[in-house]
């Protein structure tokens, strides 16, 4: 079982700082794959989009470990009386962990296809399709964690 992070750590950076980080590196790459997006179908980089989408996956899976690992055993451990019971809020939020990599891994077949072979209109309006799923997705979820899981963990005492 992953060791938690302890709500008193002693790490200069702490959790909260870890986060934004994460955040910070969410939000850049949501940039990025809506630039991408409203680039097509003229001026599509192929190898471009495909390390940017090489990426994002790496930089989800990252950030979905730190949330999984050391942010949500914090927040399923606060007082029910306080804050009610936060494991539905919390098995949601993973269920939208798995949905944006998942998206994030069907962009990267999508592009792979692209890489074999010339970009037809219809499939550069499906990869557009694609890209705005996965950065509108990926930016309500990071609104929501710095709305509401970032406040909490601070409430908690995390660092």
């Amino acid at each position: 079982m992953p060791q938690s992070r302890s709500i008193a750590s002693t790490e200069p950076a702490g959790l909260l700082a870890d986060l934004d980080a994460c955040f910070a590196e969410q939000d850049s790459l949501c940039r990025s794959l809506e630039e991408l997006a409203d680039s097509l179908p003229e001026r599509l980089n192929t190898l471009g989009a495909v390390l940017l989408v090489g990426r994002l996956s790496a930089l989800l899976r990252r950030a979905h470990h730190l949330e999984e690992t050391q942010v949500f055993p914090i927040l399923a451990s606060a007082p029910v009386r306080m804050h009610g019971d936060l494991r539905p809020i919390l098995n949601r939020l993973r269920a939208e962990h798995t949905e944006n990599e998942d998206y994030a891994l069907d962009l990267e077949d999508t592009l792979a296809e692209y890489w074999a072979r010339p970009v037809a209109r219809a499939d550069a309006e499906r990869l557009g399709y694609l890209l705005r799923g996965l950065f509108i997705s990926l930016r309500r979820h990071v609104a929501q964690d710095r709305d509401w899981v970032r406040p909490l963990l601070r409430e908690l005492g995390a660092p």
